[in-house]
């Protein structure tokens, strides 16, 4: 499972959904449940309006204030790979020029596990 914790207002967010969207393009049928967790929205923030604009279809979760907390989410985006077992295998904060590369990586190699 993939957790990703954003918010409409965060530019590297932003970046990072596209890249999701890949991988649950790819790896959904292989095991892989992705879920956008949405907080820290503004007033004015519309999540599920900016999902569905950009036409995602992996998982939206809105109002996600408490598993933010549980997992002790700091800067956004934050990605959590969660193995078969429910422990947290990898994660990472922001979203660089490589990180796509990066987090697909990771993610086959957990699934291979």
């Amino acid at each position: 499972m993939l957790l990703d914790f954003w918010a409409t207002w965060c530019g590297p967010c932003k970046q990072a959904m596209p890249h999701l969207q890949e991988l649950h393009q790819q790896f959904g049928d292989k095991g892989l449940a992705v879920i956008g967790i949405s907080i820290r929205e503004q007033e004015d923030g519309d999540p599920a309006g900016y999902f569905a604009s950009k036409r995602y279809t992996y998982l939206c979760l809105l109002r996600g204030e408490q598993p933010a907390k549980d997992y002790g989410v700091g800067g956004i985006p934050h990605i959590f790979l969660i193995d078969k077992t429910g422990r947290v295998a990898f994660q990472t904060v922001g979203m660089g020029p490589k990180s796509g590369e990066q987090l697909a990586a990771k993610v086959s190699e957990l699934l291979r596990d």
